[in-house]
């Protein structure tokens, strides 16, 4: 799937997954991009950035078992009282 981009500015995190990026005009990504395998990003976009690696385990895994532990935490206190 392909992604293309116009002039604008991008205030936000964004990732990227199993695309390509394009961009016409001027952009400016403000915060950060995520990025995983098979990506591939146009070249005046290579030049202006560095591309954080996705990985899954450390950007999706681990947060969802630590929200999941939180949640255990709370009922149990909350059953406690």
């Amino acid at each position: 799937e392909t992604c293309w981009y116009y002039s604008s500015s991008i205030v936000v995190n964004m990732y990227a997954i199993n695309c390509e990026i394009k961009f016409k005009g001027n952009i400016h990504i403000a915060v950060q991009l995520f990025i995983s395998k098979d990506i591939i990003i146009h070249h005046k976009l290579n030049f202006s950035l560095s591309p954080i690696q996705w990985n899954i385990q450390i950007h999706h895994d681990i947060p969802i078992l630590l929200q999941q532990f939180k949640d255990k935490i709370d009922s149990f206190l909350k059953k406690k009282k």
